[in-house]
């Protein structure tokens, strides 16, 4: 998290991110973001933050995720479901925050369709410096 905090604020000054729009920058990336997202719950910034380092338009960004973190979860899904750990409960939560997913997903385009690329890529950055200092600190105070 504190490298995804690093990158988080390198971005939100606008230093170039060091080899992410190398060859290799997308497959790295991508494993990394997943592998986080599944075991931790903490790769979406990283993903987040690639995709804005690509110089990208608004509506590109938005499908590019959705599209990567929509084939991510139902690939994790798959996997608990084969490994016995989604049982009744968590297919009733999936259910119920669809409607939620679905929702989000409407509000989401109407903001992003009023706000200006810039805008839009620092709301991208600040969310990710915010969520990243947010678990930072709530690690730090549940050691002490």
């Amino acid at each position: 998290m504190v490298v995804i905090l690093a990158l988080g604020v390198m971005s939100l000054f606008q230093i170039r991110l060091p080899g992410a729009r190398s060859r290799w920058a997308a497959p790295v990336c991508g494993f990394i973001a997943t592998l986080l997202v599944t075991t931790l719950g903490v790769g979406a910034p990283l993903a987040g933050l690639y995709s804005i380092e690509q110089d990208w338009s608004r509506d590109t960004i938005r499908a590019t995720l959705g599209l990567y973190f929509f084939l991510a979860s139902v690939l994790a899904l798959a996997l608990f479901a084969v490994t016995g750990l989604v049982g009744a409960t968590t297919a009733k939560n999936i259910g119920v925050l669809s409607i939620a997913v679905i929702c989000g997903t409407g509000v989401a385009a109407v903001i992003a369709s009023r706000i200006s690329l810039r805008a839009f890529r620092y709301v991208v950055v600040g969310v990710t410096v915010v969520g990243s200092v947010s678990l930072l600190l709530r690690e730090l105070l549940r050691v002490v």
